[in-house]
């Protein structure tokens, strides 16, 4: 999907057109894409809600030979999030390195990583690794990783076929390609992040237990009382 250069967001390499958001849309957000993913939002604290949808979050529109849509960027214009024709809200890599928890993961081998890194548009079932999460069902958004460094993105896509229903291997494409490292969207960046290592990242839930309900839902109003 990024492969080619965005159309609208370079001039002398500093992004343009993007304003930020509204407090009532950026809840938006939080409430219809939450869900999306398996999160109830009266389970998410509003700490992890605001690192998920920053305060300050931006928005603009792009353009590519062969999609558009919309991006969104935390105040310092790191893409957080995206949406086009093509699927609903799906969030970057920087998100998922931040939260990766977000998504479920399904794993590749090295050789097939760098085919996809040159920017080919699918993995094929016989370039993934079993078992497959049970969270990756068709038309579900999931991450690509290398097995050698299994929590930690490389890209971001759609899913085919129901992965999790396939015990052994076999044909067909798996995993529909819609971002990955150092294409264009990945290179708005305009700061230096590292990389993680799947040795410090933790995949904990961010679910609040449930009688913590009550208490988020007081905190929220106060948050929004104060701002």
């Amino acid at each position: 999907m990024f492969k080619k250069k965005l159309e609208v967001f370079f001039f002398n390499s500093q992004i343009k057109n993007l304003s930020n958001i509204k407090s009532s849309e950026r809840r938006g957000l939080v409430d219809t894409s939450l869900p999306l993913f398996g999160f109830p939002k009266e389970r998410i604290s509003l700490e992890t809600q605001y690192e998920l949808f920053p305060k300050a979050t931006k928005c603009t529109s792009y353009k590519t030979t062969t999609s558009s849509g919309y991006i969104y960027t935390d105040s310092e214009c790191t893409p957080t999030w995206f949406e086009s024709e093509e699927s609903s809200i799906v969030p970057s890599l920087y998100t998922l390195w931040k939260c990766p928890y977000l998504l479920p993961i399904v794993l590749s081998h090295e050789g097939v990583i760098e085919i996809l890194l040159q920017g080919y548009k699918y993995l094929n079932l016989p370039g993934t690794i079993l078992p497959f999460d049970e969270r990756c069902k068709k038309n579900t958004i999931v991450a690509i990783a290398d097995y050698k460094d299994p929590l930690v993105p490389i890209a971001v896509g759609r899913c085919l076929m129901d992965l999790s229903v396939v015990k052994e291997r076999g044909s067909g494409v798996a995993v529909q390609i819609y971002h990955f490292i150092d294409d264009e969207l990945f290179k708005m960046v305009q700061k230096t992040i590292i990389k993680p290592r799947s040795e410090n990242v933790s995949i904990e839930s961010p679910l609040l237990p449930e009688e913590e309900n009550e208490d988020l839902s007081n905190k929220e109003a106060g948050y929004q009382k104060n701002r």
